[in-house]
């Protein structure tokens, strides 16, 4: 039997409750027990655009191994009994065309996630789609979006724009879309359906005119990040492509335990400010289905401070030993020491990227980075000693640098 919660999600609404509560519920319940494909729902695909960003030599599995974000969202889509395909174009030759071929052999709802660096393929995505498909509904998430909502939905044919975590947000949408509130396939973006829209917090929406025409954009109040990372399912990495060729999935894939930062530097826009962390148990769930599943062998931790809190990192690591993986991680120079440093290298850690950003006092100053250059060499020197490679990954430019500064910052890299 598929899993529904115990309360009806209108009874948050006319208590003015949380309705976050009944989809974390939802969401929890299916991880447990899918609902089973129902093919007269409306047809999701997500979309994963390609990337002008290079990789060194032997990282290029970066652009290329499924990820967290689609994961999450194709999953909860699909543990709810939508029929979700994902089309991954990072590598193909002719991406957009190939991407649109995927879209309209089978699409009602589109998903498109946004990247900093991807903006002209997405903006062209879109307005080839709905040359074809004007009334298809497209709904976007993810970073770019996320920190410029306004100029993205203003300079885009997005109808719907997630803003930060879009876990929850994307099953009620769904759940609208299914009801008939949309009606895109015939009537398009109606006052009845933006009316609805406004009970969906966190997103930006297209609006209409009396007649029917696009007059604008609308926003409803945040969501807020979820308090508790332990009701999201375990992902689903056979939806990807890549699984459901002969080959089968690579054994990297990129995955966190946390979201959030607790620090503020200048130059980073945090889509989830907030930290929050999986429990041990919840992680050793995951860790284990990865393995068993899809033979996973390496995992890049992609949490922006993965060693921020010793006793939570400690903790993590002790599960993360326990399945025989490589991994590698994002942290910062402040957050590291030998016993930190060494439960890294028992659990399997090959390299540790630092935020180093730069050397020079006042540039450091200038960009809130809470650290020193000797906190950088005594990070260095430290998981180093334990076995542990270090990795220093630098900002050219940011403000208050100087050409000397930039000299030394380019010969301690030597």
């Amino acid at each position: 039997m598929p899993y529904t919660p115990s309360l009806d999600p209108r009874l948050y609404v006319d208590a003015n409750q949380d309705i976050d509560a009944y989809y974390r519920e939802l969401m929890r319940g299916q991880d447990q027990t899918p609902t089973a494909t129902d093919h007269n729902k409306p047809r999701f695909t997500i979309v994963v655009g390609p990337s002008p960003f290079s990789m060194p030599r032997g990282w290029e599995f970066f652009l290329t191994a499924p990820y967290e974000g689609v994961s999450y969202i194709s999953t909860v889509v699909h543990n709810a009994g939508y029929p979700v395909k994902i089309v991954d174009v990072r590598y193909a030759p002719n991406p957009l065309e190939t991407a649109l071929e995927q879209i309209h052999e089978g699409t009602d709802v589109l998903g498109l996630a946004t990247f900093e660096d991807n903006f002209p393929w997405c903006q062209r995505l879109m307005e080839r789609v709905k040359k074809k498909s004007p009334k298809m509904p497209i709904i976007c998430g993810g970073s770019l979006v996320t920190s410029v909502p306004h100029i993205f939905m203003n300079h885009t044919k997005c109808d719907v724009a997630v803003i930060s975590e879009g876990e929850l947000t994307i099953l009620q949408l769904m759940n609208m879309y299914y009801k008939g509130y949309w009606r895109a396939q015939k009537n398009g973006v109606t006052k009845k359906s933006e009316k609805n829209l406004k009970n969906i917090r966190g997103i930006f929406f297209k609006t209409v005119d009396g007649r029917g025409r696009y007059a604008g954009f609308d926003s409803t109040p945040p969501r807020g990040q979820m308090m508790d990372l332990d009701c999201l399912p375990t992902m689903n990495l056979g939806l990807w492509p890549q699984a459901q060729t002969e080959r089968g999935l690579q054994p990297q894939i990129i995955s966190s335990y946390s979201r959030g930062c607790k620090m503020d530097c200048s130059f980073c826009y945090r889509t989830t400010p907030q930290e929050r962390a999986k429990s041990p148990e919840k992680l050793d769930l995951e860790l284990a289905t990865l393995k068993e599943e899809h033979n996973i062998e390496f995992i890049f931790f992609v949490d922006l401070t993965f060693t921020s809190h010793k006793k939570q990192t400690m903790d993590i690591l002790n599960v993360i030993k326990d399945h025989d993986i490589r991994w590698t991680c994002l942290t910062r120079c402040a957050d590291v020491d030998k016993e930190r440093a060494r439960a890294m290298e028992e659990s399997g850690c090959d390299i540790a990227l630092f935020g180093v950003e730069s050397l020079g006092k006042d540039v450091l100053k200038e960009a809130r980075k809470g650290n020193t250059e000797n906190t950088t060499i005594r990070a260095q020197r430290t998981v180093e000693e334990e076995g542990v490679r270090f990795g220093g990954l630098t900002i050219v430019g940011l403000p208050n640098e100087t050409e000397e500064s930039l000299d030394h910052m380019c010969t301690w890299a030597e």
